[in-house]
């Protein structure tokens, strides 16, 4: 709730407390149940992780992180996000941070990037680079044949997520 490094947090019943504010908060606002979590600063130890199985939540982590909440560098923030969607082979999470000046003004560059690798890979037939939200993630992840099954018995789109947030991991 207050994004504190949970793990430094002593009191436990403290910690529990940040979860469960932070999970009540979001569930109000946008209206549908939490069951991904991605700690303050990607921390992680045994206590978190117990307290997020505790409450059937999952840690939803990411893979690369070019910092730009620290260096605001939009010259190092392209040069690490490029380098690294250049040669990773399969699914990447990539932390950004839209708040960040740096990342505003990489974000363009690194599409461009994308972009023409995208290409190059085209004429190699090799798989290409997609950009997806978490939403798009989460249905992927279910069982196949669910996410029909969920349209047809949901008569809303919010009934819809709340079905799909309800067997998520």
């Amino acid at each position: 709730m207050t994004h504190q490094d949970l793990c430094r947090v002593k009191d436990p019943l403290r910690a529990a407390q940040e979860i469960d504010a932070g999970k009540a908060a979001i569930e109000t606002a946008a209206g549908w149940h939490v069951t991904w979590f991605r700690t303050p600063y990607g921390v992680r130890c045994d206590r978190v992780d117990a307290l997020l199985a505790e409450r059937g939540i999952t840690h939803f982590h990411w893979d690369l992180d070019p910092q730009e909440w620290r260096h605001n560098n939009k010259k190092k923030t392209v040069a690490y996000v490029t380098k690294q969607v250049g040669r990773m082979t399969g699914r990447n999470v990539l932390l950004m941070h839209d708040i960040k000046r740096a990342t505003v003004d990489a974000l363009p560059e690194i599409l461009d990037f994308i972009e023409a690798e995208n290409a190059k890979r085209k004429e190699t037939r090799r798989r290409r680079i997609r950009i997806i939200q978490s939403w798009e993630l989460a249905i992927e992840q279910l069982p196949p044949g669910t996410m029909e099954w969920l349209s047809a018995v949901t008569p809303s789109r919010k009934d819809l997520v709340d079905a799909i947030a309800s067997v998520l991991p």
